[in-house]
């Protein structure tokens, strides 16, 4: 008699650390639409995809960027940080403004979409854990994807037989389109950059690493495919709704209560640390999926499904057995570290100094 399926916690394969990384796979364009949806309001051309993950594009980007920003802090200093002529007219306040709030309707727009894309590849409600932990692994079904993305995910009948439905897998249903979208955004976010130096401020190393190091992760986990992508995505596009709503309030000149940036900057500290963690526990799961078992045929041909008696062998699949995706994921750890620390000392310095101005 069979074990019973399960999900296990365990160390992994040393092979996945293994330097160089496995070679990501091959550049699948996301699906044409067919007419407007919300899901997909645009297409993307296939010469701009290609152009998007060419490496030289991010590492060049992220060099160029910090290279201005260094010239423009020079600038504002010899200016002694006064802002610039532009700012006092009605037409930056309206970019400003505009800039924000396209930002939280985007990040907000993601957010949906992968928490719908995630909701919809979810087996039944009868299903057992490791089905659900096969959607979250099984993140991509090319042909080129490790070996045990070829499985197909189960869902238990009361009947003791389980059905084993050619359902895509989370790539496949939307994460390769909103992921897409989310890396491109991180280059518009450089604006932010520019709104500051308009504004006579100086550019923090904490806001050119932020920006920089985000061109460069978001890249990566796309061209791996990282299944840790559904965690990255939905935590950051989610504050980032908040953050951004907040600085087009902030932009109108409404009186934001300080307890909400506050909150703000510790829910960015709080989605880095739990993003890493909720990451990192990909690495360390696996999961039983069976094999050897008797086919039985369905006799209802129109729902496409094949029936397959439980019993037989069971087979423990690792979560990520593949050393690019590992690969990514420790690059954006590194980035995380300091950044994360970065940001607590500016929360510290920030508020700290709120508190000794309200004492006076």
């Amino acid at each position: 008699m069979s074990r019973a399926l399960s999900v296990h916690l365990g160390l992994p394969e040393a092979r996945i650390f293994r330097f160089p990384p496995d070679p990501h796979p091959p550049l699948i364009k996301p699906a044409s639409r067919m007419g407007f949806s919300w899901d997909r309001p645009v297409d993307i051309p296939s010469t701009v995809y290609s152009f998007s993950l060419d490496a030289r594009l991010p590492i060049f980007t992220a060099c160029f960027y910090i290279s201005v920003v260094c010239v423009l802090n020079h600038l504002n200093k010899r200016r002694q940080y006064r802002p610039w002529p532009i700012t006092r007219t009605a037409f930056f306040t309206y970019f400003a403004f505009t800039h924000n709030l396209l930002l939280s309707l985007f990040s907000a727009w993601v957010f949906v979409g992968v928490c719908r894309t995630v909701i919809s590849s979810l087996p039944p409600q009868q299903s057992a854990t490791y089905h659900i932990a096969d959607v979250f692994c099984r993140f991509d079904l090319s042909e080129n994807s490790t070996p045990h993305n070829t499985l197909l995910p189960l869902a238990v009948h009361n009947d003791g037989f389980s059905g084993a439905y050619q359902a895509k897998s989370l790539w496949e249903s939307g994460m390769d389109y909103y992921t897409w979208m989310f890396y491109i955004s991180k280059y518009y976010e450089i604006m932010d950059t520019l709104l500051l130096v308009v504004k006579g401020k100086k550019v923090s190393f904490l806001q050119m690493y932020h920006h920089a190091g985000a061109i460069i992760c978001t890249w990566v986990g796309f061209l791996y495919r990282t299944p840790q992508s559904v965690v990255g995505v939905s935590l950051n596009t989610g504050i980032h709704t908040l953050m951004y709503l907040y600085y087009s309030l902030t932009t109108l000149k409404i009186n934001v209560p300080v307890v909400m940036k506050r909150t703000l900057t510790r829910l960015q500290i709080a989605q880095f640390l739990l993003g890493a963690l909720a990451s990192w526990l990909y690495v360390f799961i696996s999961y039983d999926s069976p094999i050897d078992v008797t086919l039985v045929p369905t006799e209802d041909k129109s729902d496409n499904q094949t029936y397959i008696r439980r019993g037989g062998e069971s087979n423990a699949i690792p979560c990520m057995d593949n050393s690019g995706q590992v690969f990514a994921l420790m690059l954006t750890t590194l980035y995380l570290m300091p950044l994360t620390q970065l940001f607590l000392r500016f929360f510290g310095r920030t508020y700290k100094l709120e508190t000794k101005k309200k004492a006076l």
